[in-house]
């Protein structure tokens, strides 16, 4: 499973940084409605699809006071899963390590960059479970922010990937094209590779 391997640093980095302060209960009943997420991957005439729900969370790191945000996007109706309910394949996440942007076009980095400080990177892990997951990280590219406010960030991604694929492990290049509309969820957790 070198591809996991190799997935690790980014997936373990975000985890960390969205340790974020929680003030609302994201499970009870007032739990937030699910925003929705179509993406496409396509590489040497193979094509992946994903479509799942999207959460969003904007702030500061409880042990840097670094700003932060993420977006997850995942089947699951809640993004903050009870102890039996954890995140598991396929999911991917779009993180930032600075504040929610405004409307507007940002760069899309890489996911192997130690630091992705204002850039954008995404990653997303395709299949049900380890063994039969691709990896498909962001290279390069621009997010489009369309809407950007403290209840729904919504907006596109379109970039070249690395994807590191199941069973072989080999790498190839691609491209993306992703849309998006993400709910505010203050509880939302990042899953660690494997989950």
């Amino acid at each position: 499973m070198k591809f996991f391997a190799q997935a690790s640093t980014f997936v373990v980095c975000v985890a960390l940084l969205f340790g974020l302060s929680a003030c609302d209960d994201s499970t009870g009943p007032d739990a937030p409605t699910p925003g929705s997420f179509e993406a496409q991957a396509e590489v040497n005439g193979e094509t992946f699809n994903f479509s799942a729900n999207a959460f969003f969370a904007a702030g500061e790191d409880l042990e840097s006071d670094e700003a932060g945000m993420g977006v997850i996007f995942t089947t699951l109706d809640t993004c903050a899963p009870d102890e039996d309910e954890m995140i598991s394949p396929p999911y991917a996440v779009l993180v930032r390590e600075d504040v929610r942007p405004g409307t507007g076009t940002y760069p899309l980095g890489s996911a192997e960059e130690e630091e992705i400080g204002d850039e954008f990177v995404f990653f997303w892990i395709d299949g049900a479970t380890p063994a039969t997951s691709s990896v498909i990280s962001s290279e390069s590219g621009t997010v489009t922010v369309e809407t950007s406010s403290v209840d729904t960030f919504a907006g596109s991604v379109e970039g070249e990937v690395q994807v590191i694929t199941a069973g072989t492990g080999e790498t190839e290049t691609g491209t993306l094209s992703v849309s998006f509309e993400a709910t505010a969820c203050p509880d939302l957790f990042i899953p660690q590779p494997g989950m």
